[in-house]
């Protein structure tokens, strides 16, 4: 397919998909692919956008001299194209757990980054059970969910036994494994 008709698609998505005001489009192309242009260094700057045609002729596709106030039409412009588009929403390990080495793996970077906290390695915890289905959980071990849900908050620390059964009800493993501390003579 020609370079020109995927830019075309590329173009006609970005407007229906994003519902994106094509002239911020025109402007990133200009400001990433054009040339600034002065003769004299008290005249305005000029920027231009070339585009090569199919037939190998050149032809300005934009063309605007650069001033203070269109610098500040350009800045008004795409400031209000990103705050109508910006969505954020919340973050949830829990949807990026998919695996059981992906949850061995997240339980065994919170242990390491626990600093000794038990309430983060059950929230941890919290968010693995959560990704495998709170219910199952509550079943395989044992306990009711209401009570899962309060002892893996990371508000609290729940009793080790809840944490084995936890573990167990994940189908992960604890283990252990010797820390060489090295000492001064």
């Amino acid at each position: 397919m020609p370079k020109q008709k995927l830019t075309r698609i590329k173009t006609i998505l970005i407007k229906r998909l994003l519902q994106i005001d094509i002239s911020v489009i025109a402007l990133r192309n200009t400001l990433a692919h054009g040339r600034m242009l002065t003769r004299h260094p008290e005249l305005p700057l000029k920027l231009v956008k070339f585009s090569k045609e199919e037939g190998g002729r050149v032809r300005v596709e934009r063309s605007a001299e650069i001033t203070p106030e269109w610098i500040q039409e350009q800045i008004v412009l795409i400031a209000s194209e990103m705050m109508k588009k910006t969505i954020t929403s919340r973050y949830d390990v829990a949807e990026h757990l998919a695996t059981p080495e992906e949850m061995a793996a997240y339980l065994e970077a919170a242990m390491e980054e626990s600093g000794g906290d038990a309430a983060f390695v059950s929230k941890a915890l919290g968010d693995i059970a959560r990704a495998k289905g709170m219910s199952q959980v509550a079943r395989d071990s044992g306990l009711s969910r209401e009570s899962l849900y309060k002892a893996l908050s990371g508000e609290r620390s729940p009793g080790f036994d809840t944490i084995l059964k936890v573990i167990e009800a994940l189908g992960l493993r604890l283990h252990a494994e010797a820390v060489v501390v090295h000492t001064n003579p």
